[in-house]
Parts: structure tokens; sequence; C-alpha cells
């Protein structure tokens, strides 16, 4: 069985629908490319017009595969995201009770001293 329409028997599609379908193949192919690569962590900033909503620290494969193990955990608050990888070297600086988990500012300042886990 197939999804496709009977040969000649194309459904006409809008501009939108067609730039989804295409928006939705670029993106697949973008996270079949990331998941070629090791996973590792990577700390996401979540912020829109009015300021920061939320930090998180992920394990994923890249920018794309860490939005969605955010939004699979429920944890994604939304607005623009800034994602950045960890260094290994800094992951000690990481608590475990920080990772998989909406963090505030407060504990972004407090216990990540207030920077990019990658900072020094």
């Amino acid at each position: 069985m197939t999804n496709l329409p009977p040969k000649g028997k194309y459904h006409d599609r809008t501009l939108g629908e067609r730039w989804l379908m295409a928006r939705g193949a670029r993106r697949a192919g973008i996270i079949a490319e990331e998941r070629r690569h090791a996973a590792r962590w990577h700390y996401l900033s979540f912020a829109d017009d009015v300021g920061f909503l939320g930090a998180v620290i992920v394990r994923s494969h890249g920018f794309l595969t860490a939005v969605q193990r955010a939004t699979d955990l429920g944890i994604n608050p939304g607005g623009e995201v800034m994602c950045q990888p960890i260094p290994r070297r800094d992951l000690c600086r990481v608590p475990a009770d920080l990772r998989n988990r909406l963090l505030t500012e407060a504990e972004v300042r407090e216990r990540l001293e207030g920077r990019r886990v990658s900072e020094h």
C-alpha cells in the first residue's frame, strides 16, 4: 500500500503545502546527517522577545535532535533556541540533576556559574 495518489491523479497542493513538504524533507536530511555523529551532551537556551524562557541539557547528535529530545521530554518552552555542544572536558561541571529537565535562570546562574557550559 502506498500514500501516493494513482498515476496521473496528483492533488493540487498550495505553495505553503509544497514548502512544508520540502522543509520536512530538508529537516529529515539534516537529522540523518546529525545521527552519523556520536551523541553528546548539548546546552540549549530558550528565549523570546520578553526574555529568557529556560535552558536544558540533553544528550543528542546535534541541533535538531537536541531540540527534538527536549520536545520529547516535555521540557521545550518554545521561543528562539540557541544550542551549544558541551565539550567532554567540561561535562564534569554539569551535575547529573541538571540534565534532561527545564532549568530556571537562577539555576543557570547559581549552578552553572551564569555562563554557558563551554565557557571558562
